[in-house]
């Protein structure tokens, strides 16, 4: 489970992003003032078959998701933001990011029992992520719908630091991380055993043939503990005794793992809730940069919360008189020169504003007119139609119980009605050798001929029961 007071709002973990790096010279994402993450199920823990960049791509496209409120079909948000949000590195083009985007499209999650359950079988497995396009500094993405609860929903069960995860550079050390941090929700923990084809398979679930565990342990255990140890808040350590051999061999094939916490993330600096608000504002309604946030930032003493939202309130009531060709420099310049909207513009603003909204109300109302009207019109044929349907069961239950001679005589008259014959002709009757059969084999035909006879023995029907 998360650490208490670890998780932080989605806009204060936002902010972080757009204050840690400058225009003059890249600072990466682990230079940040505050941890940066969010909270996943354990059941996240198993990416099969992803390179190192390609899990980070995932972090960073998570993130976004789990900032949002509610699930989005398509996930929007700044490219330089997201790369930084990767740890890709500044100046590099898209050729290796466009990379990671295909290698993480078809990777999959093999989504497994909790930790520490009975049943570790896999129950399925997911893609992580669907559609991605980048375009004028922009990432769009979809994520599978499944995915969401478990990085929004009730069961959310770690926190995932994107300053620790986009540290490693082993793809092996990112791999026990993920399946060791959740273990981690006391301070001391010894973890169960895993076994080497275990390990080997989070490494790469095609590789075939055995492995000794000793050079699995040189080239790939201990490398990423010294890792992890380097970069996150847990102390990985193995006693002697934290190994055991294969069943009926003096060969060790299983490992488990002590874990230990440092230091609780939640004790780095954060950013106060309103400043947060106030730029996640401006970069959402304004269109401000990563870049402009960054220099915004730099000078808390003068760009003042109060400050920043007068800004954000004076463009908005000048683009919705259409006054504005950019509404980005529009609104930076009213961040520098401290301009606001006087208390007649204020009240103004508002006036309109509840002008705007009486008549989105009553455009609302028509519109719940129409809907109703439509309703009741359909309610209306759908009840004429069940009633047609009845009157013709009603009329051939009048045919069949009537008299021979009487059905010979309703047949004639219903062969030979003028409108009776187009339909007779297109079910592939022909009207000098019809039967009842053929009449009563065709749905219309039949519904035809019920209706016809329960129209001639209705006021037969009154008459018998006095009505």
């Amino acid at each position: 489970m998360s650490e208490p007071g670890q998780l932080a709002t989605s806009q204060q973990l936002a902010l972080e992003l757009f204050s840690a790096a400058a225009d003059e010279g890249y600072r990466p994402i682990e230079t940040a003032q505050a941890d940066i993450g969010f909270l996943r199920n354990n059941l996240l823990v198993r990416i099969l078959d992803l390179t190192v960049l390609g899990r980070r791509l995932i972090d960073a496209a998570y993130f976004i998701v789990a900032q949002r409120e509610t699930e989005e079909a398509i996930y929007d948000e700044d490219l330089g933001f997201f790369k930084w949000l990767m740890r890709y590195p500044a100046g590099n083009s898209n050729r290796n990011l466009r990379d990671a985007i295909t290698a993480a499209q078809k990777a999959l999650i093999q989504v497994t029992g909790p930790v520490g359950s009975e049943d570790a079988h896999p129950f399925g497995s997911l893609q992580l992520i669907n559609r991605v396009s980048i375009e004028d500094g922009r990432i769009r993405f979809r994520v599978p719908p499944e995915i969401v609860p478990l990085l929004r929903g009730p069961q959310k069960t770690h926190w995932l630091s994107l300053r620790v995860t986009t540290q490693f550079n082993t793809t092996f050390a990112r791999v026990l991380y993920d399946h060791l941090v959740p273990y981690a929700s006391q301070d001391e923990v010894v973890t169960e055993y895993f076994s080497t084809e275990e390990m080997k398979g989070w490494l790469d679930s095609k590789a075939s043939g055995p492995v000794e565990y000793k050079y699995f342990n040189r080239d790939h255990i201990e490398p990423a503990i010294r890792q992890i140890n380097q970069h996150s808040h847990l102390e990985i350590t193995r006693l002697r005794s934290d190994t055991k051999n294969l069943p009926g061999t003096r060969k060790t094939g299983f490992t488990r793992f002590r874990i230990t916490r440092k230091a609780p993330l939640d004790a780095l600096f954060h950013v106060p809730d309103d400043r947060i608000e106030a730029y996640r504002l401006l970069m959402d309604g304004a269109g401000l940069s990563q870049s402009d946030i960054d220099k915004i930032d730099q000078d808390r003493a003068f760009y003042t919360v109060e400050r920043l939202r007068n800004a954000y309130d004076y463009t908005k009531a000048k683009a919705e008189q259409g006054k504005l060709k950019t509404v980005r420099g529009y609104c930076l310049d009213a961040i520098k020169n401290g301009r606001k909207l006087s208390e007649l513009e204020r009240v103004n603003a508002q006036a309109q504003q509840t002008l705007d909204l009486s008549e989105q109300e009553r455009d609302a109302e028509a519109r719940t007119r129409d809907v109703q009207l439509q309703l009741h019109v359909s309610a209306v044929e759908l009840a004429a139609r069940d009633r047609n349907a009845s009157e013709s069961e009603q009329g051939i239950s009048q045919f069949l119980a009537a008299p021979q001679e009487q059905q010979d005589e309703w047949f004639r008259d219903f062969v030979h009605a003028p409108t009776n014959g187009f339909l007779m002709t297109r079910n592939g009757i022909d009207k000098a050798t019809a039967t009842i059969e053929d009449i009563l084999a065709a749905p219309l035909l039949r519904s035809g001929l019920g209706q016809a006879i329960f129209m001639k023995t209705r006021p037969a029907a009154r008459r018998t029961t006095g009505t």
